[in-house]
């Protein structure tokens, strides 16, 4: 019994004790607010250079046109574009070919004896793609339909010159005549990813 004693007696002394403890219990504290938190989104703004961005109406070509076998053909057979990044940050830079149509166009007798006239140009207009005076891809037009062309990165505030030259070879023959081929041309900067 004298043991139950003991022990009821110790419990009310640590009740007791918690009582009076958190009275007199106490410690220091500090808080600090840090007011008129923003995010905000960075920009990607792909604008022409001097000027703008105009389409490529050329015509008419031939077997050997843009090449040097036919040099007065080579200003029209190139075409310069200038973009800025006017965003605040940097973007990778692609160029597309798209929507690529042939058509028969005009079927000369020539044309004709070669059989159905599907539209060939595109299959044999040749495109050169260089970015700040560096040659990237090289190949016909059909074969370019929907590829994207990395062409480099442009950083905030920069400017890039991207040149599309265009010639047809030499040796093809009257399968082109009268043909006329149609396309878009797509320019992309899209964020950088690391």
């Amino acid at each position: 019994m004298r043991r139950k004693r003991i022990g009821s007696a110790l419990i009310a002394i640590a009740i007791v004790g918690l009582f009076f403890g958190g009275m007199v219990y106490a410690y220091f504290s500090d808080i600090e607010r840090i007011d008129n938190n923003a995010f905000v989104a960075g920009t990607l703004d792909l604008v022409p250079g001097e000027g703008t961005l105009s389409p490529v109406n050329i015509g008419p070509v031939f077997p050997g046109w843009g090449t040097e076998e036919y040099p007065d053909s080579m200003g029209d057979a190139r075409k310069t574009l200038t973009v800025v990044n006017d965003g605040n940050m940097g973007g990778v830079l692609t160029i597309k070919f798209l929507q690529i149509i042939n058509d028969g166009g005009e079927t000369t007798e020539p044309e004709q004896a070669l059989g159905e006239d599907n539209g060939e140009l595109g299959a044999n207009l040749y495109v050169v793609i260089k970015y700040d005076g560096v040659e990237l891809r090289r190949a016909t037009l059909d074969s370019l339909e929907d590829e994207a062309i990395y062409l480099g990165v442009l950083y905030s505030g920069d400017e890039g010159t991207i040149t599309i030259e265009y010639y047809v070879l030499s040796d093809v023959g009257n399968e082109i005549q009268g043909d006329e081929v149609t396309f878009d041309i797509l320019l992309s900067l899209d964020q950088i990813w690391s």
